[in-house]
């Protein structure tokens, strides 16, 4: 170890730069736990002793005596750099509050923070707790965007942005990484490590190439050794693997509504106005059904009624009820239903008196479900759904405003 840190000294003098003396360290690693401990080697950096440390970076990457400890540095540092990218990007806070409307606080997101999340995260290939970490930050950053409260069911949030749970990410990184491997000449080194690793190395092993070889198995992606052998590996390889991996989690999540990578149609209609932008997060709780109806308020502050709404205390208060049978809320309502009645039969020949109460109700939470059925155009499922979060935010102010008097 000597001779070669004094190569590297001795070339640094010819090409006429200096070693970087915080990061010229050496780290005393112990493979496997032992009862006997041995002193660490004291390396010399020219005529400088070379500091012997317990933790080092090395291109965004930290370094520890053991795996577990790496792992555990790495996802701690991660969420921390994540978290202050979060909020140096989103300047004011989350919820719209900075001009900005979900779709391109997603896009953010996917961007330039779970890139920072998950930096790493492929070669060390975190497990059980560690993901829980990253997953758990990564869902209440998700929250936090959509405005939504934390008890929102999480395949809520995957089918409304598109983004697979963060095991899925780092398993495509994982592979996606390998098939770089398999694409080099047979005599590069890291070709060369590949298949010495997956011949020798049994099914046991914490080998690197062995977890890639275990989430092949997983996803149905055959053998990492006849991958490897393959010289065909080419992008739409990649795209297939990648492909494998979303179906298997669409899945596991159980929904034909999920679409990996791609934002649900109701997030990419776009604000009429900066007061629009404040009327989606109440529209997204009645979407994602977290919105406090009279039983969930009852069962918190036992105020009022067990079910009955307090508008017109004659029926149970139910999403159906608010927003298109309440007498209470008419006044409110009508003007905004004849707007959208004006809209359907303008261009869909279609009464709303007509329809029945459960396709009311969807036209008003998610109009893009049945927009083919209506045979409208993006233009006036745009208009519909302006007035939709119109009629939501109205009776929402319109309820608060009652159930705060005294």
């Amino acid at each position: 170890m000597q001779v070669q840190i004094n190569i590297s000294a001795d070339y640094a003098g010819m090409e006429g730069y200096k070693l970087q003396p915080h990061k010229s360290v050496s780290i005393h690693i112990q493979p496997k736990p032992t009862k006997n401990s041995c002193e660490p080697e004291q390396y010399q950096l020219g005529k400088d002793p070379m500091p012997n440390v317990t933790k080092s970076t090395h291109l965004g990457v930290i370094r520890t005596p053991s795996m577990r400890q790496n792992i555990e540095s790495n996802v701690e540092e991660n969420v921390k750099k994540a978290r202050r990218s979060a909020y140096a990007l989103f300047g004011s806070g989350f919820h719209g509050e900075n001009g900005l409307d979900p779709e391109s606080l997603i896009h953010l997101f996917k961007s330039y923070i779970s890139p920072v999340l998950l930096y790493g995260m492929e070669l060390l290939t975190p497990k059980s707790a560690h993901l829980e970490t990253l997953e758990k930050f990564q869902k209440k950053m998700l929250k936090q965007i959509l405005s939504v409260p934390m008890s929102t069911p999480d395949p809520a949030v995957y089918i409304l942005i598109g983004i697979l749970p963060v095991e899925a990410q780092i398993h495509a990184k994982m592979v996606t990484f390998f098939c770089s491997i398999c694409q080099q000449a047979d005599n590069s080194v890291e070709k060369q490590l590949s298949k010495r690793q997956l011949t020798v190395k049994s099914s046991g092993s914490h080998s690197w190439y062995i977890e890639v070889q275990r989430v092949m198995f997983k996803y149905n992606l055959g053998r990492a050794l006849d991958m490897l052998d393959n010289a065909d590996v080419t992008k739409t390889t990649i795209n297939q693997i990648k492909s494998q991996i979303n179906n298997y989690w669409v899945d596991e999540i159980s929904t034909d509504n999920f679409t990996a990578g791609r934002i649900h149609n109701i997030l990419k209609i776009k604000s009429y106005t900066n007061k629009d932008r404040f009327r989606i997060p109440t529209k997204l709780k009645f979407l994602t059904g977290t919105y406090a109806l009279q039983p969930l308020r009852y069962k918190i502050y036992q105020e009022g009624n067990q079910e009955i709404c307090n508008a017109c205390s004659q029926k149970e208060e139910t999403v159906e009820h608010l927003l298109i049978e309440c007498k209470a809320w008419d006044n409110i309502r009508r003007p905004v239903i004849n707007d959208i009645e004006s809209l359907l039969t303008n261009h869909s020949n279609v009464e709303w008196e007509s329809l029945s109460d459960g396709f009311k109700i969807q036209i008003l939470m998610d109009i893009t479900m049945v927009q083919r059925q209506l045979g409208l155009n993006s233009e006036e499922v745009s208009k519909i759904e302006h007035q939709a979060r119109r009629l939501v935010f109205l009776i929402h102010s319109a309820r608060c405003k009652l159930l705060l008097q005294p």
